[in-house]
């Protein structure tokens, strides 16, 4: 697995930035929500490579992050997209140490391939799903 991350990048237990009021992130036409009940079924047993969008709604860095997804996700079709909202899904956290956010997760056949915590560019996001 290789691990992506811009330099000078904090990694915090909490998101930087971040308030604690409600908003939640929309999701589009290109972004599905996922969370425990049905994660085996739209990551683990995806036949297509599968971005996780590890999140939670009152993450200021999270909300910045979701129109870049939005854009990438856009451009390509053979890889899905999903977000797994961190308060929702707490045993998804756990199980795939999600200790910050915003952190993405790319998966293959069932496996965690590529990982970035924190805000990227859209050159490092493209890299990102390259792996």
């Amino acid at each position: 697995m290789r691990t992506f991350s811009l330099p000078l990048v904090l990694s915090l237990a909490v998101c930087l930035g971040c308030t604690r009021e409600p908003s939640s992130i929309p999701l589009t036409e290109h972004m599905e929500h996922v969370n425990e009940a049905n994660f085996e079924e739209k990551v683990l047993n995806s036949q297509v490579p599968v971005l996780v969008d590890f999140y939670a709604d009152w993450c200021g860095s999270c909300k910045e992050l979701a129109p870049l997804l939005e854009e990438i996700a856009s451009e390509n079709p053979n890889t899905k997209f999903v977000r797994v909202n961190v308060d929702e899904s707490p045993g998804l956290a756990s199980r795939y140490e999600i200790n910050s956010i915003p952190n993405l997760n790319l998966f293959k056949s069932g496996k965690v391939v590529a990982k970035h915590i924190g805000l990227l560019d859209k050159e490092h996001l493209v890299s990102l799903l390259s792996q």
